[in-house]
């Protein structure tokens, strides 16, 4: 009887652990439950030619009259290779409060490995209230103490964000630290940060209103951010019962159509009255989609387990066609008349034709492609996702002539038409590359607080 017993719980309690739904692992740095997230970026500046590497041992914050250690590693920095140079010094939980002053203990500095402390004061106080994500930036000086002598002395300075403003603006979500880093395009830097309730999926831009639209996975939500004001101004809530994982915007900023993997379902969002509007289930855990202009209406959606793409009449969703495809679609791009889709599995770029669905061409890539991108109507990038490289296709070429070297692993891309660069994602370094489209030279390695899961740009 007793062990009788004990078997109905066991099978009782599998029940409820099948019906639950599995808890989220909170990321370790996040600016949730009443903390507050600190990315800290370091330049050097000056024209010392005798300066070797230091070591920042520590970096505190005074909050209250109370010193306050940032859970950072130590950060060994070599001043004339990091001249010119942001480095990032890392993120940490920050305690809340106005900062207005920090304290670094150094070591390395003429040699030595004894120790020296800095107490140094923001330019302006920085503010950390609970939720929010901000960055600190320091600068390391060198300095003769009078003119003419060779005697050089450190010297620190410190600031916190400001508000950033105005175009040629990157923005990078980062989904695991629920996090928005904003990059200046004509420095390549990162100038500030914001929080938005995550985890973040995919992030989006337009250009005419000004406006980023953020999905959130965690909390159902589509938020809406003024990029000219520099705040959170809406938040429009998707239903309840769906897990979003991608987004993307009608062409007249109108509509956002999300994909639900757990659902299996598609849904279209009116973004000025924040209504769902229509939506249809599609099954097999659709991930990635496009939306097809070109005077079609058309969305494109990849389905990796069922090896299908589906096509979508966008002003009803009503499926139109589903095409068969190779081994784990992943990346979709319309281009020169024609469906290209990034096989991951069988390390190749599938060519369809959108009105029959018949395949008209296999280009081989590299290994995993994951990401589709054109820049102009002749030519588009794959990013090889198992290795360190992007591959250029032509249209109306069955072959990729070029490889381009980036940051290990690159995922997702984007193109600043204005300037010319190309940015790549790559979450495994936490960085993003610049590459110069005219040259195909790595310009230079944004890093990042966590990884980076979706950009977009605002010109």
């Amino acid at each position: 009887m007793k062990l009788f017993r004990i078997l109905c719980v066991v099978f009782l309690l599998s029940l409820f652990g099948c019906a639950a739904t599995p808890l989220q692992k909170k990321p370790l740095l996040s600016p949730a439950g009443g903390q507050a997230l600190l990315t800290v970026y370091l330049s050097t500046s000056g024209a010392a030619e005798h300066v070797g590497k230091i070591q920042i041992d520590e970096l505190a914050v005074e909050v209250d009259g109370a010193w306050i250690g940032l859970a950072l590693p130590p950060v060994t920095i070599d001043y004339q290779r990091q001249k010119g140079r942001q480095m990032l010094l890392g993120a940490a939980v920050a305690p809340l409060g106005v900062h207005r002053r920090l304290r670094l203990r150094v070591s390395g500095l003429s040699g030595s490995d004894k120790e020296q402390e800095f107490i140094v004061r923001l330019s302006g106080p920085l503010e950390l209230l609970k939720g929010e994500s901000k960055c600190l930036f320091l600068d390391w000086q060198m300095l003769a103490e009078r003119p003419g002598r060779r005697q050089l002395t450190p010297r620190f300075s410190a600031w916190g964000q400001g508000q950033a403003l105005g175009g040629e603006l990157l923005y990078v979500a980062c989904r695991e630290i629920d996090t928005v880093y904003i990059v200046r395009m004509d420095s390549n830097e990162v100038v500030a940060a914001f929080s938005v309730p995550g985890p973040l999926a995919d992030i989006r831009v337009l250009a005419a209103p000004r406006r980023l639209y953020i999905l959130s996975t965690g909390r159902r939500s589509i938020y809406v951010y003024d990029c000219l004001n520099a705040r959170l101004i809406d938040q429009i809530a998707l239903p309840g019962s769906i897990a979003p994982q991608h987004m993307v915007l009608s062409p007249d900023g109108q509509y956002a159509f999300v994909s639900d993997a757990a659902a299996g379902a598609i849904f279209k969002v009116d973004l000025s009255e924040g209504n769902l509007v229509a939506q249809t289930r599609t099954g097999h855990r659709p991930q990635r989609l496009i939306y097809i202009d070109e005077g079609l209406g058309r969305l494109a959606i990849a389905a990796p387990r069922s090896h299908q793409v589906f096509i979508l009449n966008a002003a009803d969703l009503r499926i139109q066609r589903i095409i068969p495809v190779g081994s784990r679609p992943s990346g979709l791009l319309y281009f020169a008349d024609a469906l290209y889709v990034a096989e991951t599995g069988s390390r190749s770029v599938a060519v369809y034709n959108l009105q029959t669905g018949k395949q008209s061409a296999t280009i081989a890539v590299g290994l995993a492609p994951d990401y589709l991108l054109s820049v102009d109507r002749n030519s588009a990038y794959v990013s090889n996702s198992g290795e360190g490289s992007l591959m250029v296709l032509y249209a109306g070429q069955n072959t990729a002539f070029k490889r381009i070297a980036t940051a290990q692993n690159p995922t997702e891309m984007i193109f600043s038409q204005r300037r010319r660069l190309l940015y790549i994602e790559s979450p495994k370094m936490r960085t993003v590359t610049v590459v110069d489209q005219v040259s195909e030279n790595i310009l230079k390695q944004i890093r990042l607080g966590g990884p980076p899961r979706s950009m977009a740009i605002l010109e």
